[in-house]
């Protein structure tokens, strides 16, 4: 495993987000030493982009629509729970989730630079841990997660296979077209 993108801060991402710069470190400590723009993610169906840089002594974090030159929250953050807390819940609320008001426990991710976040429904469940009778069997589907690189030139599918059935195990294609 690259040692950089097992230093980067885990994030619960949904569908439909690039990541378009990713230098945000889960040891907060490195973070306050460093500057400038730690992570940007855009979500192009929408136009919308969030930023967070590293200022004088916090972390500025800009939700903004580029085209339309419209920034739509602007806020400073002190710690990186805010940060990641804050992150979070922009990418839910522009989701628009009507059949939920608290973001799903989604599996976090460490995601590098480049990748696009095609799907995620990857709650963050040990199925080891689960119940068979358990309702949250329902969740585990073939299709789980799909994370896409070069224009989708690279794709990491997971899924769960034998869908629903405790019995099943996780299945992870990696697939490269080489056009």
């Amino acid at each position: 495993m690259n040692k950089e993108i097992s230093r980067l801060q885990p994030l619960n991402m949904v569908k439909g987000w690039q990541v378009i710069e990713n230098r945000l470190l889960e040891d907060e400590e490195e973070n306050k030493k460093a500057e400038g723009t730690f992570l940007t993610l855009e979500k192009k169906q929408t136009g919308r982009k969030m930023q967070v840089r590293r200022e004088e002594n916090y972390f500025q974090f800009d939700f903004t629509i580029p085209e339309e030159k419209q920034i739509l929250k602007r806020i400073q953050l002190h710690t990186q729970q805010e940060v990641v807390s804050e992150i979070e819940r922009a990418m839910w609320n522009l989701d628009n989730r009507t059949d939920r008001k608290e973001p799903y426990d989604l599996a976090p991710l460490r995601v590098a630079s480049g990748w696009k976040i095609e799907y995620n429904t990857c709650i963050n469940i040990d199925p080891e841990k689960l119940p068979e009778e358990d309702s949250q069997w329902l969740n585990f589907t073939e299709d789980l997660l799909l994370l896409a690189y070069d224009e989708g030139r690279i794709l990491i599918d997971v899924g769960w296979q034998r869908e629903a059935d405790p019995s099943g195990r996780f299945q992870l294609i990696f697939v490269i077209d080489e056009r």
